[in-house]
């Protein structure tokens, strides 16, 4: 099992996933989300680097596994959702390893029609809200 391996050595862990289609989910979409050959260990010094190449993939909540102890630790009522899991995790350096699993052990169902109309408000209107206004790169 995953946690029981994993808990001493990581203090947070990032689970791969694959998209498939709505109407059938043994039409993979997407083989892996995070295009890694294999296991990535991040050190807490390297919290930049996991943020540069990982982060847009935490969008998606689900792929998260973080020790309660580092989670509670933190400020979690600074921003609202989505960008919570976000701002929490990289407020701070964790206080050890972070692995990110390469082999997807999540499916996700791409375009699923009930999701639709919360994703469009939420990548519409509490993204752009809770992270101030819009700017052109000249600005």
């Amino acid at each position: 099992m995953i946690c029981s391996s994993v808990y001493r050595f990581a203090f947070m862990v990032v689970v791969n996933a694959k998209f498939c289609h709505a109407d059938n989910m043994s039409h993979v979409l997407v083989d892996r989300y995070i295009d890694i050959p294999a296991n990535r260990t991040y050190r807490p010094d390297k919290m930049d680097r996991l943020f540069v190449e990982i982060a847009g993939y935490f969008r998606y909540n689900g792929c998260i596994v973080i020790k309660w102890e580092v989670w509670f630790a933190r400020q979690t009522t600074v921003l609202r959702n989505p960008l919570r899991a976000l701002g929490t995790i990289f407020q701070d350096r964790l206080p050890g390893n972070t692995l990110v699993i390469a082999k997807p052990f999540i499916s996700i169902r791409s375009g699923h029609p009930r999701r639709v109309p919360r994703a469009f408000e939420i990548d519409c209107f509490k993204w752009r809200l809770s992270s101030g206004p819009c700017r052109s790169p000249t600005q």
